[in-house]
């Protein structure tokens, strides 16, 4: 060995041993960090963490004033019915004793009240846009409002409010058809009535007062 390469040794640097490359030897962890997977807990399945992370997740979502806060702010876009609650709490997987516990509080506070609900409606689909009982009945039941408040509601619509308001809706229409025959538009009339959910005597009797009011203000009537 020459003098040069005596040299060269002399510079190199110490050997580092790395003990995780020493057979039988494990690297040390870091000192505060748990690996589970090397330290299972004793006495359970490997597969037991996840299922106790589930049950913390489920307790979570759980929370009474995170429901009642989810029920909330939908109600603040549109009135519910308590059956309209039940389904979507139903449909998010909430319990049924939660379900009974957050439309009990709902109801305590005012939120929920299908009678005052079902007034509303009434006002609505009758009052302001012509609607008949029966059709007004439907559109209740789709709003999954019980048949008890349905009934009680519903009577407070006599008879005579409803020829009334079907008496109006067919003069104010039967202006639309003087281009028809009288036969077309007692049809046409007849047709639009039921739709609109009057019962077959309040249309007949409607439409029948629509024609006469009609001779009574002297329309012509063209044929085609």
């Amino acid at each position: 060995m020459t003098e040069s390469d005596s040299q060269n040794e002399d510079r190199l640097a110490s050997v580092l041993y790395l003990p995780w490359a020493t057979p039988g030897l494990e690297p040390a962890r870091p000192a505060g960090r748990r690996h589970l997977a090397a330290e299972p807990r004793e006495g359970l399945p490997e597969s037991e963490p996840s299922a106790v992370s589930e049950d913390v997740e489920a307790q979570e979502s759980l929370d009474v004033d995170s429901i009642d806060r989810l029920v909330v702010r939908r109600l603040a876009r549109k009135g519910l019915s308590v059956g309209e609650v039940q389904r979507f709490l139903d449909e998010n997987g909430v319990p049924a004793e939660a379900v009974d516990g957050c439309i009990a509080r709902l109801q305590s506070f005012g939120h929920l009240d299908d009678e005052r609900l079902a007034e509303h409606l009434v006002d609505s689909l009758h009052g302001r846009k012509g609607l008949g009982i029966s059709a007004v009945t439907q559109e209740l039941k789709r709003r999954c409002i019980d048949p008890a408040t349905i009934d009680c509601v519903i009577a407070g619509i006599d008879d005579r409010g409803e020829l009334d308001r079907a008496t109006a809706i067919a003069v104010k229409r039967i202006g639309q058809l003087s281009s028809v025959d009288d036969e077309t538009a007692s049809r046409r009339l007849t047709g639009f009535l039921m739709r609109k959910g009057y019962s077959s005597g309040v249309t007949r009797r409607a439409v029948a007062s629509a024609f006469m009011s009609r001779r009574q203000r002297g329309a012509s009537v063209r044929f085609r």
